[in-house]
């Protein structure tokens, strides 16, 4: 029973798992990936700090150099329109104007003090102070000689000339170490951008490689083309079993070649719910799944379902028999209280025996008071519904019938009974109640005949009557004249008696006597 479970064991653990196959496929290429997104980002990461300390070191200091100039160049060009216009201005306006030149020049020898090379610095620095000098001793000169301050002018614009030019040849090295370290931050990133396509394409080789590979082992390990066995999951899902699965020869262990037998499994499975199905059908309800010829969650299945028919049929059963009873008229067994959904079935049997008990109660109601004569009894038929309201109905119709024919019956002999012979029964009546009807009819109509003839043969004794009452007073005259002479023979037969019974008398006596004489 475990071989099959046990192949596919082995073959899973002869190399490296499907999932592992699968994954190391993407995840190699988001190494390689990886990889070269951490040195593009480092190279990245170089050159951005390479331009920074260019934007921040190189270009600023080429910028506050070429400020100094321009300050030096202001103030050389103030110097000369100082010294041009000496005369124009006052005092306040002189040492103003003289202050602004100095001030020029001391941003100028505070940007060449921060940012000048300091192999050059210290040069610079004393040449500009110098050039201040000058500047200051030319002022001075022009205000009592302009052309002394001129010439004194033109000996600091010497100075001016020569710090001008240092600075060019500064700023023009600085441009040239700028340009030389831009071109190595260009070098730097072509480098980077070849190494990652590099990488990239190492990691499409690679990646294209492991896919091929674990592509081939998917294959194997599925069994066919991962669409057939989709569609084939797919039918099996929706139920149909019918289609064949062709695996290739060999193939135990593949993911077709399980569905191919899980389909063999369900078929048997359906075949054996079918078969049960129609056995049932046949009547055969003790017919049931063969649950030992299932294994693992199959042959559990098989149990339950088992179960459940048998569940089911024993409540079918126990219905039937409780529906048979009550069928008999047998309302004393009540339906076991189900569970769930079921106790619908109890309350069903419970509805069904308070109706039949219901109209029991009806139809002996109804029959007690027609036993007793009462047909104005009713039936309460709105406690129930269709065929048993409509026999409460009818059963109340049949003492609607019964009554109103008595009642007519009745009517009719009362009718009799005052002397009225004329009634008859209009109503039209049907069966029983018709034939009683047409011989109470008749029955009245023979009485009434009779009696007009006892009415006519009254009236013929009435006149006999009167005859024989007048010859009955002609015989009551000669009666008593027969009684008076009645009576006078009563009389003598009375003394007749008397003597007759003295005579008795003596006879005895003189029996006595004799008796006495023959004793002697």
């Amino acid at each position: 029973m475990n071989s099959k479970p046990n192949v596919v064991q082995g073959v899973q653990g002869a190399g490296m798992s499907l999932r592992l196959r699968m994954l190391l496929s993407p995840a190699v290429a988001v190494a390689l990936m990886l990889v070269l997104g951490i040195l593009s980002a480092l190279s990245l990461e170089q050159q951005r700090r390479d331009l920074e300390e260019i934007s921040q070191q190189e270009v600023l200091q080429m910028t506050a150099l070429e400020e100094s100039r321009t300050s030096l160049v202001q103030a050389n060009a103030a110097a000369y329109k100082l010294i041009a216009w000496i005369g124009q201005y006052e005092g306040a306006g002189l040492a103003t104007a003289l202050k602004g030149l100095n001030t020029s020049i001391d941003q100028a020898d505070v940007q060449l003090k921060q940012y000048a090379p300091a192999d050059t610095q210290a040069a610079l620095r004393e040449d500009i102070a110098k050039y201040r000098k000058r500047i200051n001793q030319a002022v001075d000169m022009a205000e009592s000689d302009v052309a002394s301050g001129a010439g004194m002018m033109q000996s600091a614009d010497k100075l001016f000339t020569g710090i001008d030019q240092r600075v060019a040849q500064i700023v023009k090295l600085q441009q040239d170490r700028v340009q030389l370290r831009v071109a190595q931050a260009e070098s730097a990133a072509r480098t980077a951008i070849i190494a990652s396509v590099l990488l990239g394409l190492l990691a499409v080789v690679g990646s294209t490689v492991l896919a091929l590979r674990t592509a081939r082992t998917v294959m194997r390990q599925i069994g066919g083309e991962p669409a057939y066995v989709a569609q084939m999951v797919s039918r099996v899902a929706a139920g149909d079993l019918s289609q064949e699965i062709a695996v290739q020869s060999g193939d135990h262990a593949s993911v077709l070649a399980a569905i191919k037998s899980m389909i063999g499994v369900l078929r048997r499975f359906s075949d054996a719910q079918r078969e049960m199905a129609r056995q049932h059908e046949l009547g055969d309800l003790d017919h049931r799944i063969d649950a030992a010829a299932f294994e693992g969650v199959y042959g559990e299945i098989a149990r339950q379902l088992n179960e459940l028919v048998s569940s089911h049929i024993a409540v079918t059963l126990r219905l039937a028999e409780v529906a048979k009873r009550y069928a008999v008229g047998d309302l004393s067994q009540d339906m076991e209280r189900l569970p769930g959904k079921k106790a619908a079935l109890t309350e069903a049997m419970d509805t069904s025996k308070r109706n039949l008990q219901g109209i029991n109660a009806q139809v002996k109601t109804l029959l007690e008071a027609a036993a007793r004569g009462d047909f104005a009894v009713r039936g309460d038929a709105q406690r129930f519904q269709f065929e048993f309201r409509g026999m409460v109905e009818d059963l109340n119709r049949l003492m609607e019938i019964n009554d109103g024919s008595l009642h007519e019956l009745e009517e009719m002999l009362q009718a009799m009974a005052d002397g009225n012979l004329g009634y008859r029964i209009e109503q039209p009546l049907q069966g029983a109640y018709a034939r009683m009807k047409d011989s109470a009819n008749a029955a009245a109509e023979q009485l009434a005949g009779i009696v007009g003839d006892i009415q006519r043969a009254s009236e013929a004794i009435s006149t006999a009557a009167k005859e024989i009452a007048t010859g009955n007073q002609d015989l009551s005259v000669r009666t008593e004249q027969q009684a008076a002479s009645l009576e006078q023979t009563a009389s003598s037969m009375e003394e007749l008696t008397s003597t007759v019974k003295q005579n008795a008398e003596n006879a005895r006596q003189a029996n006595q006597l004799a008796a006495g004489a023959s004793g002697v």
